[in-house]
């Protein structure tokens, strides 16, 4: 059987890309589903050139538009990340991909929902992810997309992975559900 190509968030597949050199490891991500899929990991910070371990980035600014900031210093990365993510997208069309699982609340990866802090330091609102965002509205709904939390509960697990989310066999939506 061929494997489905998804491109999934590096510190999902248990890789320490993570700010503090950690991972989240996600094991049905790995163990359930690595059986009929292919992954192309993808870290923004880490490919865009931040090291590990690095100074925390959040969202700062209007909800609408805003800016990846580092927590402690206010280091702007928002143009990097943007040249980053404007070329990465391109190469991962070329991937031939089915779907993106992406990493829950990253100020980088999040798909949706993802803090935005006030010039204050208060939550100004919501917002996906730069990298998030920029893969959303490239692909726009022709690519499947999710966000993953560090735990898989098996309702989540169950609605998400319907036998056509990725364009999936019903023998593959069988296999996840055991």
């Amino acid at each position: 059987m061929d494997k489905i190509r998804i491109g999934v968030s590096k510190c999902l597949l248990g890789e320490p890309v993570r700010y503090d050199g950690q991972h989240k490891h996600n094991h049905f991500i790995t163990d359930t589903l690595g059986p009929y899929l292919e992954y192309v990991g993808v870290c923004p910070e880490v490919e865009c050139g931040m090291g590990v371990p690095r100074e925390t980035l959040r969202l700062v600014g209007d909800p609408a538009a805003p800016r990846l900031m580092t927590t402690r210093t206010g280091i702007d990365h928002t143009e990097r990340m943007q040249t980053w993510a404007s070329r990465r997208i391109k190469e991962l069309d070329r991937e031939n991909l089915h779907g993106y699982i992406f990493k829950s609340a990253s100020p980088s990866s999040g798909m949706e929902r993802v803090k935005v802090y006030g010039p204050k330091g208060g939550i100004a609102g919501r917002a996906p992810g730069m990298f998030g965002k920029l893969f959303m509205e490239h692909f726009e709904a022709g690519k499947p997309a999710v966000a993953i939390r560090t735990t898989t509960h098996a309702f989540w697990r169950d609605k998400t992975f319907s036998p056509t989310y990725f364009g999936l066999s019903v023998r593959f939506a069988d296999a996840l559900r055991g």
